[in-house]
């Protein structure tokens, strides 16, 4: 978990707040601000990597999530999970310590280091084309396959937590409410919200969760992102359905349905919807 107080200490040179990390040296300049959830904001920042033998410092734009210190555990939950995947189409952990700022001696706040990716909602604003965002949901349809089978269940798909890297790849990101598989008592998706299941809703409501593949979860969260990203394309002038493939918006449509079933057993498990993605592009 977080480097020491020592190692990550902020200190102010030319203008500049920066921290030396194991991994770099961390500017806290040129701050774009990502989004807010319930346990932190998530900005960015520039990371510095020291030279090589071969190659001159190089600079890359990282994530910060930004959190009080008295959600330390929260953290460590999350970073237990990204540090046990390792996929193409999930968000990369860096780094993580604690600020001692010396111009605010009283403020600690944690901050786990991202790699920094463009949020899905922002970039399907600019799909290349009407088809664009399918590849990059398939690609979260691959990652949340790959969780399930290291027995993680995210907990809390939505187009906020969805990112794309070089206008190419999908990324699932913010793992911070991530449930085990095989928990006998889990806590699912304790934020509530739209992609909350029926079954979770009642749960959180404090009745019993009776669920017993929670993959579901996760399959009813991916539905109702399809659903929000259907509604915002079919407000777009270019993206309007008459320009859209019929069978497309056909079989769209009855994914969503199926994914959010109320009945957790009627619902696809995410071979069969990443299938049926895959036919979206035909």
């Amino acid at each position: 978990m977080p480097s020491q107080r020592s190692q990550s200490r902020i200190d102010k040179r030319q203008g500049y707040r920066f921290v030396s990390l194991g991994i770099g040296t961390l500017f806290f300049t040129h701050q774009i601000n990502c989004g807010r959830g319930n346990y932190g904001r998530v900005r960015t920042a520039l990371l510095v990597h020291p030279p090589t033998v071969n190659s001159k410092p190089q600079a890359t734009t990282v994530a910060l999530k930004k959190m009080k210190l008295s959600n330390q555990a929260s953290a460590a939950h999350e970073v237990s999970a990204t540090q046990r995947l390792n996929h193409p189409n999930i968000i990369k952990f860096l780094d993580t310590f604690i600020v001692e700022d010396l111009a605010k001696p009283t403020k600690l706040p944690l901050i786990i280091v991202m790699d920094y990716h463009k949020p899905m909602h922002e970039a399907i604003r600019t799909c290349d084309t009407p088809t664009q965002w399918i590849q990059w949901m398939i690609h979260i349809a691959d990652a949340l396959i790959y969780v399930h089978s290291h027995t993680i269940i995210h907990n809390d798909v939505k187009l906020d937590n969805l990112l794309v890297k070089c206008r190419k790849l999908g990324i699932l990101a913010d793992f911070g409410i991530w449930i085990d598989r095989h928990d006998p008592h889990p806590t699912p998706s304790i934020t509530g919200g739209s992609h909350c299941p029926p079954e979770c809703e009642a749960y959180r409501q404090g009745g019993a969760l009776r669920l017993n593949d929670l993959t579901k979860i996760d399959a009813f969260a991916y539905g109702k992102t399809l659903d929000s990203i259907q509604d915002w394309l079919n407000e777009q002038p270019w993206l309007c359905p008459s320009k859209r493939p019929t069978h497309m918006q056909a079989m769209a449509k009855t994914l969503i349905q199926r994914c959010t079933a109320e009945e957790p057993d009627h619902r696809p498990d995410m071979l069969d919807i990443r299938k049926t993605m895959c036919f979206l592009i035909l």
